[in-house]
């Protein structure tokens, strides 16, 4: 089978002793626009009220709107999959099969038929055809994690036993193409025998599923990292992945979060040359907390009130944003730390949120709203901006292990390099505050209203980039220049918001080195 081979195409400190979060909006907006026509809109809507209803167990009511979703357009594999679902659910296994091989009749890609079809004859002790059915499906959709969780669970771990001969060690592996130790042992009788490449391509279908066999999958990306040259630098950061309840309703979610770091790994692999191992995974609860994610944040540190010591920490959530007009957040990620909060959208296989939280524990800066970057919190777009390349190309050899900024970023960067790097990045951005304040100004003219509109937007605390400020001045105090240092710390008290803990901080901070240290002379400042 070809199984193994279509899934490694597919997979392709701070200064302050608090935890400084770089909170990420969006803006919310209409919905894109149907051009389907009449018919398969009307049966696209009555699909998914009949799934709503049948996760709510109303069983009739699903019926009743899969079989209209039918009258509206009798050619629809969704309604024929929604009616074996309703069968499924009062144990009528006949009538299940009925429908579901009438909708691949109908429609012979459709992937929902194809994995509940496999689920049915695993059960009904088919495993061959419905292995077949799975890996159809994911030709056909790679990022469906319930297809993978199904497959995973159909060929399980492979039996342990002595060594063996290249073309056994890889029959055992593609039998059991998601045990990283198959794949392990695979390479290793592979590279046995000579064949280099053929080891290579073995290991690195490995790295995804770490968290089955963390042993095996990092020993694996230890000898790849020996065999092929393009590895030999690339960075291995263990990721510890925590879900709340809400995304644990779904028995896919631990594939689901293996895809979406593969994905991630992938996307970002040009900018910082890393692999986001998933290691571990854990449960926590945030059924008592709102849906504001820093309250989120704050009831998995509840729940965990000792994290792993080294490794990337990533908090995952499915809870959607608050029902209120304007900007609500989708992720916040500490600024050159190490844990990130992200909420997923329902079944999507990418994040471009997760991406975004990623390149903030990178030191990446938020841009303006209408600037096109993947840093533009409120925007859609997946390129980078030049100026948080330049960032994050100086801060890519940063760790993750225990400690701080002191461990993790100091002795992995360019000091002076960075500085002018983030000194370009904050002219930028307090040169567009102002310029929002002198738009606020001028609106006086016209209204009033929205004259405060804008000042409001011009002038709002921002704690993101009161924790750049900050750092930079961190950097400017290791190359003795204090009085910059303290300017930028006073720019951080003015973002923080005077009033708060971190505002007044950094404004006594500022003040202490203000005391301490000479001003400039006028050769030093030119």
């Amino acid at each position: 089978m070809k199984l193994a081979a279509s899934i490694r195409r597919r997979i392709a400190v701070s200064l302050l002793p608090v935890a400084i979060f770089a909170g990420c909006s969006a803006q919310t907006g209409p919905s894109v626009a149907r051009t389907a026509s009449t018919e398969t809109a009307l049966e696209s809507s009555l699909v998914e009220l009949g799934s709503a209803a049948l996760a709510r167990g109303e069983i009739d009511t699903a019926e009743a709107r899969f079989q209209r979703a039918l009258e509206a357009r009798p050619g629809s594999s969704g309604a024929r999959v929604g009616l074996a679902a309703v069968a499924r659910a009062r144990g009528d296994t006949a009538r299940q099969r009925e429908w579901l091989e009438e909708a691949l009749e109908r429609d012979t890609n459709s992937v929902d038929a194809m994995i509940a079809l496999a689920v049915l004859e695993r059960e009904t002790g088919d495993a061959g055809r419905g292995r077949v059915l799975l890996e159809r499906a994911l030709e056909q959709s790679p990022g469906r994690a319930d297809a993978h969780r199904e497959l995973a669970e159909l060929t399980g771990p492979a039996p342990r036993g002595s060594t063996v001969g290249p073309e056994q060690a890889g029959h055992r592996a593609r039998a059991h193409p998601y045990d990283p130790w198959a794949g392990l042992e695979a390479a290793r009788a592979f590279l046995a025998a000579g064949d280099r490449q053929g080891a290579v391509s073995w290991i690195r279908s490995t790295a995804w599923m770490a968290d089955l066999d963390p042993a095996s999958a990092l020993a694996a990306l230890q000898l790849l990292r020996e065999l092929d040259e393009q590895w030999a630098e690339r960075r291995i950061v263990p990721v510890h992945c925590f879900a709340d309840q809400s995304l644990r309703r779904d028995p896919a979610w631990k594939m689901r979060l293996r895809l979406l770091w593969s994905s991630a790994s992938a996307s970002l692999a040009p900018l910082i040359d890393t692999v986001f191992v998933p290691v571990s995974f854990a449960a926590f609860s945030s059924a008592a907390a709102s849906d504001d994610l820093d309250a989120i944040d704050r009831a998995f540190l509840a729940a965990t009130p000792s994290p792993p010591a080294a490794g990337l920490v990533a908090v995952f959530t499915g809870r959607q944003p608050p029902r209120r007009s304007g900007r609500w957040r989708l992720g916040q990620a500490e600024f050159l730390g190490r844990r990130l909060v992200v909420r997923l959208e329902p079944e999507s296989a990418t994040s471009r949120t997760l991406l975004h939280e990623v390149l903030h524990l990178y030191g990446g800066v938020h841009v303006a709203d209408d600037f096109e970057s993947l840093l533009n919190p409120g925007g859609d777009a997946l390129t980078l901006d030049r100026a948080n390349a330049r960032i994050i190309g100086l801060v890519r050899q940063r760790r993750f292990g225990p400690g701080g900024l002191t461990s993790n970023v100091m002795p992995f960067v360019e000091s002076e390099a960075l500085v002018a790097a983030y000194e370009e990045s904050l002219r930028f951005n307090l040169a567009a505050r102002r310029h929002g304040v002198l738009e606020a100004l001028e609106a006086r003219e016209t209204s009033r209203f929205q004259a405060a509109h804008l000042a409001r937007e011009a002038s709002q605390l921002d704690s993101h980039l009161a924790d750049v400020s900050r750092f930079v001045a961190l950097l400017l105090i290791g190359q003795e220049r204090f009085q910059q240092a303290a300017g930028l710390l006073e720019v951080a008290a003015r973002l923080y918001g005077p009033r708060t803990q971190r505002g007044r901080e950094a404004q006594a901070r500022a003040q202490i080195l203000r005391k301490s240290s000479p001003a400039p002379s006028e050769e030093s400042r030119r």
